[in-house]
């Protein structure tokens, strides 16, 4: 195949991807790769087709691929994220390094190390590779996300809330970044500031992780009506949450609010039976 045809045929992949039509590029992908075994591209296309429809599948021909071309970045750098994303992450880490070791400048291999490191809790190596990024990259939110992320992790709330600032420096309407700026001064034990974050994020619009910042940071302040209020306020709205009635019910019993913990749990356990959060509580 020319290099006309080819092109010809990779667009009309990426076409019928866009429509969603896996099936049918699946076939005609499987179809050139007949005629050709000598064309990583074909191999990593098919890998990332199968991957939603058939995760073995995509597996194999990645790793078919890298049977012919081991050093190709596309295989490996694909093989690796389809591993990260079924929570795969020691094996995606593996694919990514070796990827890196023949891109070491790859900003987006790095910061993916310093993803599945932070995945495996190995915070210390993670801040490294997230360092990295960042030194190449000095506005790359992902590497900085993952680095603040990596402080909390270890407890170095000033140190993320740091990060998160300069995330809402770049982002200033994420309600993401302002959430977690609450969250980082709220174990800081500075709850006025931590209020005034949350407060900035339901600006933007209603979140339940601003919400739970509130509510969390008034009973640490003590004002337990006041907290108890915004988990009511809610209630409506996160019904089909179950972290917010895990969170609930966590809060009641630590106010010692026994029967209205017995309640909500109960309540709680029609709508999520199998949940093993809520059912680790046992009332």
């Amino acid at each position: 195949m020319d290099t006309n045809q080819f092109i010809s045929v990779t667009s009309t992949i990426d076409k019928l991807m866009k429509e969603n039509m896996i099936n049918e590029a699946i076939v005609i992908a499987e179809n050139e790769l007949q005629k050709t075994k000598e064309n990583p591209i074909l191999y990593s296309l098919l890998g990332e087709l199968y991957e939603k429809v058939d995760i073995d599948k995509s597996i194999e021909y990645f790793k078919k691929g890298l049977e012919r071309f081991p050093d190709n970045l596309y295989l490996l750098i694909g093989l690796g994220f389809v591993y990260y994303n079924k929570d795969y992450f020691i094996e995606a880490l593996n694919y990514f390094k070796q990827a890196w070791f023949n891109d070491p400048l790859n900003i987006k291999l790095i910061t993916a190390i310093g993803n599945a490191l932070r995945n495996l809790k190995d915070f210390q190596k993670a801040e490294k590779f997230y360092r990295l990024a960042i030194a190449l990259e000095q506005k790359n939110v992902f590497a900085l996300f993952g680095l603040a992320d990596c402080y909390r992790g270890m407890n170095q709330h000033a140190n993320a809330l740091e990060i998160w600032i300069k995330l809402a420096e770049i982002e200033p309407e994420n309600k993401i970044f302002l959430t977690r700026i609450g969250d980082a001064y709220r174990m800081l034990k500075e709850y006025e500031n931590a209020l005034i974050y949350y407060n900035k994020a339901l600006d933007l619009n209603y979140d339940f992780y601003a919400e739970l910042g509130k509510a969390l940071t008034y009973e640490q302040m003590g004002q337990i009506e006041q907290s108890q209020a915004i988990f009511e306020s809610i209630e409506n709205r996160e019904e089909n949450n179950s972290r917010y009635s895990y969170e609930y019910i966590k809060f009641l019993l630590r106010n010692n609010l026994k029967d209205k913990a017995k309640e909500v749990y109960q309540e709680s356990l029609k709508r999520f039976p199998d949940n093993r959060y809520i059912l680790s509580l046992s009332l």
